[in-house]
């Protein structure tokens, strides 16, 4: 199997697994991990991680986003409230 055929595999069980996690069915995610290989529970922990780096990475885009946001009405309203609109 290549690489990207591995990846996308964990992804569709990390997604599965998720999916089930999210609707509470504990009995299905549980049977779906109690089937897997070690191959397969080795490609989903390398997907989790990569979820994860992913999200987080996306996260820190969002917080400076806002961060610059938030530094640029701060400094509007100090240019307001001295009188120096442009």
């Amino acid at each position: 199997m290549t690489n990207r055929n591995s990846e996308q595999h964990g992804r569709a069980d990390l997604a599965a697994i998720v999916n089930g996690i999210e609707g509470y069915n504990n009995d299905a995610v549980r049977s779906v991990l109690d089937a897997m290989t070690d191959d397969e529970i080795t490609r989903l922990t390398m997907a989790a991680q990569a979820d994860h780096s992913e999200h987080a990475l996306a996260f820190a885009q969002h917080l400076s986003n806002y961060q610059t946001v938030m530094t640029l009405i701060g400094c509007v309203r100090g240019v307001r409230a001295n009188g120096q609109e442009s």
